[in-house]
């Protein structure tokens, strides 16, 4: 009783501690002003108070800012700290350290990029860190107002105030998503400012799989291109007819493939494992996507890069190809900011396939929607539910496990590179063949072993098939959750078994069928036994892709009990030796 007291008493401060911030802005500003002379200023204050060793040593301890000295000058008006008794720390010069950002270093066609590294001073708990700084794009870069912003820090703001402004004339389209407020809009010495001010926003979610595309998330754009075609120009405008030397490259590459399926494959492949992949952003590559010729001399690319050396090479080898941008934010006023990645739409043996160097599967899989980079039109996505068929046939023997598997799928599962039979079985020698409509059938063997116990025990783990749930990270996730996740596809996903046992070697597991059926979906569970036989069958079926936080316990209870590996795995006895 003494315990549970000391405990109660205790809570209230726990709850607190729990609670707390690491830190909190108590201000912070950012405006876009587009100069009349076509230069574009970025300037950024922010105000930040320190509240946990965490904060000052690690999360809040640097500041990072990358720009282009090519085309912009960065300019830092003010960082100081204010410490708790009001003693200011002024920022000494040999703490502004400019280095290559650690996503150029092995990019030399970007080494040109500067990070300045602000180190804070003076750091303690309750101290203060002051940082102005100025961005300012020359003209001849021919900037735009082009903003996508989530709103939630890592860390509470007081407040948070966004601006835009451009000449009078020039229009700066925004959009606010998942949180309420209207700007204020003005105009002074020929100039429109667009403000948007909010008040006491929490820290940003640190739960996984949050996105924009839940609903949940606020965010903001502000773009003054005139339209998303207008906006996607200067990535269009590289998307050209291919050269005499990639049309050669994409022959030789193609050489000996008898349908448009293996010349995807074998220049999907090409650009995926030949050309190293830079990690570089388009926004930190200032939107620049350097031409294919010297991408292929150089055998390395950013993402937009690679997307457009495989562009270039589907279009040579006389497939057709179409350049898409994929977004994962929802919002409709989107410009180059907004962009996930860039993707290649083809076809090949009826088959609609969109690439993206380095993916097996769908490259379109998890964004919002995609859009015709030349038209700006959009295409929605809105995956179908994804079923599959997975049997299992195993025949026990004193020494080993024989196992048959096969899997029917649609073609939504398939990879579009490498061995589609191995990827879906894994560990397995087989074919693959059509099945009815959409539908493929893939099917392999295999050689399992068992898990030999005392007293003649054994254990028997069931296989798997390479896609599906059960390779998902859901059933780890904390028991609850506050923010919205958004699944992928929606499953419908069997799993059944035929195991045949020797003489003498009995099943112990035993017999029977666990339901759950709730708000989010159904899985079934069943073990069965007969002479010299037990079967095992296993269902799991979704019918809700956004999970609310009321949802999130029916959904967890699923993904456990799905996951579980003890509910594929079988106790038997034989003979003692």
């Amino acid at each position: 009783m003494k315990r549970y007291l000391i405990f109660l008493l205790l809570l209230p401060g726990l709850v607190r501690a729990a609670a707390a911030p690491e830190a909190r802005y108590d201000r912070l500003a950012e405006s876009w002003t587009l100069q009349a002379d076509g230069s574009l200023e970025y300037r950024c204050t922010k105000q930040l108070t320190l509240f946990t060793h965490t904060a000052m040593n690690s999360t809040y301890g640097e500041s990072f800012i990358v720009y282009n000295p090519a085309c912009q000058e960065l300019i830092i008006h003010d960082s100081h700290t204010r410490q708790k008794d009001g003693t200011i720390i002024r920022t000494p010069e040999n703490a502004l350290v400019e280095v290559l950002p650690a996503a150029a270093a092995d990019a030399p066609a970007y080494n040109g990029l500067k990070e300045m590294v602000v180190v804070h001073t003076g750091l303690e708990l309750g101290a203060t860190i002051f940082l102005d700084y100025s961005i300012i794009t020359r003209a001849e870069a021919r900037p735009t107002i082009d903003v996508c912003r989530f709103l939630l820090q890592s860390s509470p703001v007081k407040e948070y105030r966004l601006t835009f402004s451009a000449p009078e004339g020039t229009t700066v389209r925004s959009e606010l998503l998942a949180l309420s407020g209207k700007p204020s809009v003005s105009r002074k010495g020929g100039m429109e400012q667009v403000n948007y001010l909010f008040r006491n926003l929490p820290a940003a979610s640190r739960e996984p799989e949050v996105s924009a595309a839940a609903g949940d998330v606020p965010l903001l754009t502000a773009v003054t291109a005139p339209s998303a075609a207008d906006a996607l120009q200067p990535l269009s405008a590289v998307f050209t007819t291919p050269d005499e030397s990639v049309k050669a490259l994409a022959s030789r590459l193609t050489e000996g493939c008898d349908n448009d399926w293996s010349k995807v494959r074998a220049l999907s492949d090409y650009v995926g494992t030949h050309i190293a992949r830079s990690p570089l952003s388009l926004e930190a590559a200032g939107y620049h996507v350097r031409p294919v010729a010297e991408v292929i001399a150089t055998a390395y690319g950013t993402d937009a890069e690679r997307t457009l050396l495989l562009y270039d090479l589907l279009t040579a080898a006389g497939l057709p190809a179409q350049p898409l941008a994929a977004y994962s934010v929802p919002s409709q006023e989107v410009g180059l900011s907004a962009i996930a990645t860039l993707l290649v739409e083809t076809s090949a043996a009826g088959r609609t396939l969109r690439l993206a160097p380095g993916r097996a599967g769908d490259a379109a899989a998890g964004y919002y929607c995609l859009r015709d980079l030349k038209k700006g039109e959009v295409q929605e996505l809105n995956p179908e539910p994804r079923s599959f068929l997975y049997e299992a046939a195993l025949k026990l023997s004193d020494s080993k496990v024989e196992s048959r598997m096969q899997i029917t799928c649609e073609g939504a599962s398939l990879p579009y590179v490498g061995d589609t039979v191995s990827l879906l079985l894994p560990g397995t020698d087989g074919e693959v063949k059509e099945s009815s409509g959409t539908r493929v059938t893939c099917s392999g063997t295999r050689t399992l072993n068992r898990e030999s116990l005392d007293g003649g025990y054994s254990l028997l783990t069931l296989p798997v098939p390479g896609c599906g749930f059960l390779h998902t990270a859901y059933d780890s996730y904390n028991s609850v959750r506050h923010s919205n996740l958004l699944l992928p596809y929606l499953p419908d996903e069997t799993l059944d078994y035929l195991v045949e046992l020797p003489a003498g070697t009995v099943c112990c597991t035993p017999e029977g069928e666990k339901r759950i059926e709730n708000t989010v979906g159904r899985l079934v569970s069943s073990v069965k036994k007969s002479d010299g036989q037990v079967t095992v069958s296993r269902t799991l079926k979704l019918k809700k892709r956004l999970i609310t936080p009321a949802d999130y316990a029916a959904f967890r209870a699923l993904m456990v009990e799905w996951n579980d590996t003890g509910s594929r795995t079988l106790l038997l006895q034989g003979e003692e030796e």
